[in-house]
């Protein structure tokens, strides 16, 4: 028992942390673990015990997760270029692409950065609740009707220099694609950034002319491409800088997912096999891991139906 308590100490420590830090991460109060450490806590040590026991285990393993920093690619720069001109010139702009092109990493590394405000859409959001979260977002959410919100919130945006960006916009409504335009732009005086996945130029350019308005005001439209290699090459050597060539080669082979008739590289199925590259070579006690290693730990990403999958295989896991 004293050797793990040891062990916590040590952990809160070099992990600059607080021990009510671990004790929200473990589910018991702050008080817990201050009376566990000092031995004088009343309640079930050796239960206490494990659970500590769990959760230094966990973050052990959490060691061998490869950080993959933000590496200013193409798509990175196209995108900052474009909520730039949106934030400076009062403009809309809209940028597609298909998923894993670095959209929603970009986006909100320039909210970051720069300051403004980030909504990310689902496919359930309604208007009313675009509405209430616009409004918490600039600090005036308050009862009364949607009107009176509205007011609100076209008042904060005069009174302030930033910009509102909507992230996988293509879930947005109609109605809701409207309002933005309306109330953002048109009353608030304040940059618009809509994006999406490609079927988003789709639904603002339909042929029933359902957001003429909106189309007419967009002055930044970017379709973001596929990403490189030499940019998937890039955040690799940011990561992992020691690994060879070869090796590297077939992590990049290995990051691609099917979008209907074709395989794309996807950024998101990079970072997930970097991590557990890195995790099978620990795990494994090696120095440095194989092709086979990359393609085996590859089978464990959905990536497309000719990539194959993990029925039948014995995992190394």
């Amino acid at each position: 028992m004293e050797r793990l308590k040891d062990k916590l100490k040590r952990h809160i420590a070099a992990k600059r942390i607080t021990q009510n830090q671990v004790a929200k991460s473990i589910g018991v109060s702050g008080g817990a673990i201050s009376a566990w450490l000092s031995g004088t806590y009343k309640g079930d040590n050796d239960k206490l015990a494990h659970s500590v026991e769990v959760y230094l285990r966990k973050e052990e393993s959490r060691l061998h997760i490869l950080n993959v920093p933000t590496v200013e690619i193409e798509n990175y720069r196209v995108i900052h270029h474009a909520m730039d001109i949106a934030a400076d010139e009062i403009d809309i702009a809209l940028i597609c692409g298909e998923s894993g092109t670095g959209k929603t990493t970009a986006v909100t590394d320039y909210i970051d950065q720069y300051g403004g405000i980030y909504i990310k859409i689902d496919a359930n959001f309604t208007q009313y609740r675009l509405i209430n979260l616009l409004a918490e977002e600039l600090g005036v959410a308050g009862k009364g009707s949607t009107a009176r919100q509205t007011e609100r919130i076209i008042h904060a945006l005069e009174d302030r220099d930033t910009i509102v960006a909507i992230d996988e916009a293509d879930y947005l409504s109609d109605a809701s694609l409207e309002y933005l335009r309306q109330v953002v732009y048109d009353a608030g005086k304040t940059g618009l950034v809509l994006c999406g996945l490609p079927r988003l130029a789709s639904v603002i350019r339909n042929a029933r002319n359902d957001h003429a308005q909106l189309l007419s005001r967009i002055g930044v439209y970017v379709q973001l491409n596929d990403i490189s290699p030499e940019d998937m090459a890039s955040i690799i050597d940011a990561a992992w800088p020691e690994l060879k060539t070869p090796i590297r080669n077939a992590v990049i082979a290995a990051s691609s997912i099917r979008f209907r008739k074709h395989l794309s590289p996807c950024l998101r199925t990079l970072e997930r096999i970097l991590k557990r590259v890195r995790r099978f070579v620990a795990q494994n006690g090696i120095l440095e891991p194989t092709i086979t290693d990359v393609k085996e730990v590859a089978r464990m990403v959905m990536r497309g139906i000719e990539q194959g999958g993990t029925r039948n295989k014995k995992s190394t896991f």
